[in-house]
């Protein structure tokens, strides 16, 4: 079998909070494969190819994470803040005239919205809408409040605020779109998708995957790391046992024949704590398949909410979705390098220690 590395690229963003990376092992036989990083600008998530997935961020489709202030028109359809570190959030409607083409093609467009076990519902975008995020600078010992108009001039000015400008779409609410965490052109052939089976009906193949991943040698650096961390007094109280953490988060992926795919581990804690560190974590995904052994060290992320062949090249991408508290960090882990794609998205919810 020939071995196949995954690789991450980055999707331009607005303002990318931490480094952006991915631990990837070479293969474990034949030459390495080299693993390209290339800068994607965000305009490029709507064209054919990149439509064809798109995530979905607080119930709408994310079209675009590099957004401009002049994009938006109008008052502001919604202005608020967590309170927290005076983060802002502040809506415009789109202004079509504005828009780059490939950005304004989508208002009316019909999408296919994805969730774990496929396609759920075909919706319509009846808005588009710029949807921008500040975090305010501390000044003189208070904060600055500012109307939703200083707000929105303030877009422009980076030097004092940190700055987040989304381009999203609405449709109406469906209770079969509950579960999407992707949406696609419906124009577009549908992917092959594969869905999450019972971990019961594969118990021999996931016994033996968690010994793979944990005898690896990220699996190893992780059994030392978390004995590290459950002996230190900080950290021991809140621990769970090593019995529990080895046994591991699991999943295995099936075609439309019932076949197992790709298994996957995840282990330790990957829930956002705030201001708690709840220890070391190690991500492993592998495919199974009698032409191709592809294998991947995914520690950064949880496990995958969504595994498909988005544009038939017979490379299946993987999306990741992990709370990290002030946001939401954002993977398509692909070995097609035009579907390979990480960024971060505001949160602007409550954190407190």
């Amino acid at each position: 079998m020939v071995p196949v590395s995954l690789a991450v690229a980055l999707l331009g963003c607005a303002r990318s909070i931490g480094p952006a990376h991915a631990q990837l092992p070479a293969p474990s036989e034949g030459p390495p494969t080299t693993i390209v990083e290339a800068d994607l600008r965000a305009s490029e998530l709507a064209t054919p190819e990149i439509g064809s997935v798109m995530p979905l961020h607080a119930g709408r489709v994310l079209l675009s994470t590099d957004g401009r202030p002049h994009w938006g028109m109008g008052p502001a359809l919604y202005s608020d803040s967590s309170r927290y570190h005076e983060k802002w959030q502040i809506e415009r409607a789109a202004d079509p005239t504005a828009l780059p083409p490939e950005l304004r093609k989508f208002a009316g467009a019909t999408l296919d919205l994805y969730g774990p076990g496929g396609r759920v519902c075909t919706v319509k975008i009846d808005a588009l809408t710029v949807e921008a995020h500040l975090s305010m600078q501390y000044i003189d010992g208070q904060y600055e409040l500012l109307d939703d108009t200083a707000l929105w001039q303030a877009l422009s000015n980076e030097a004092d605020y940190e700055v987040a400008i989304l381009v999203v779409g609405s449709f109406a609410a469906d209770p079969r779109c509950a579960t999407a965490v992707w949406a696609r052109d419906a124009s577009l052939p549908a992917p092959e998708v594969l869905v999450l089976a019972p971990v019961e009906d594969h118990a021999a193949l996931l016994a033996d995957e968690q010994r793979r991943a944990l005898e690896s040698d990220a699996g190893i650096e992780f059994t030392r790391a978390y004995q590290s961390y459950v002996v230190n007094p900080e950290y021991a109280e809140d621990a769970e046992p090593w019995s529990s953490v080895s046994a591991g988060r699991r999943q295995v992926w099936v075609d439309s024949a019932g076949a197992a795919r790709f298994v996957a581990f995840s282990f330790g804690e990957y829930r956002f704590a705030p201001c708690h560190w709840l220890g070391p974590v190690h991500g492993h995904v592998r495919q199974i398949d009698e032409d191709r052994d592809t294998e991947a060290d995914t520690s950064p992320n949880p496990l995958p909410v969504a595994v498909f062949d988005a544009n038939g090249d017979g490379d299946y991408e993987f999306l990741f979705i992990e709370d990290s508290g002030e946001f939401d960090l954002v993977h398509v882990i692909s070995a097609t390098r035009s579907l390979r794609m990480e960024f971060t998205l505001p949160d602007n919810s409550h954190v407190w220690c």
